[in-house]
């Protein structure tokens, strides 16, 4: 099996798409923390408070998850920028090896953000009538 090849320009405006989009996952954290916050006050019982224990936890996981896919995005960048520098007057012209596995990470973990956001907005409005 061949690694199909991108243009570098293709590859580097990917990267920065997702570390933006990484940014505003790692913003939008901090919110969803926000409004647990604010929910965990209004719950007395063990039930919703194992509830919003869980969605403190997959918090806690999608926060790791952004540190290493933005590492790793960063690292492809880097790989970009090294390759650059090896042959700038090709630049325009240039592909390099596509990142299959990278992008598949990307979709996957933002597919589980967005479930993860949605579940936890209907939990919380739920709960609150």
């Amino acid at each position: 099996m061949t690694t199909a090849k991108l243009p570098i320009n293709f590859l580097h405006a990917e990267n920065t798409d997702w570390l933006k989009r990484m940014d505003f996952y790692k913003h939008e954290t901090q919110v969803l923390e926000e409004r647990l916050k604010d929910a965990t006050g209004l719950f007395e019982s063990k039930e919703m408070k194992a509830k919003l224990e869980h969605f403190q936890n997959q918090l806690i996981i999608q926060k790791e998850k952004i540190d290493e896919l933005s590492h790793d995005i960063r690292d492809h960048e880097s790989y970009i920028e090294n390759r650059v520098i090896e042959n700038p007057t090709e630049t325009e012209h240039r592909e390099l090896n596509d990142h299959p596995v990278l992008r598949d990470r990307f979709v996957t973990f933002e597919k589980l953000y967005n479930d993860l956001r949605k579940e936890f907005y209907l939990f919380i409005s739920k709960e609150l009538r």
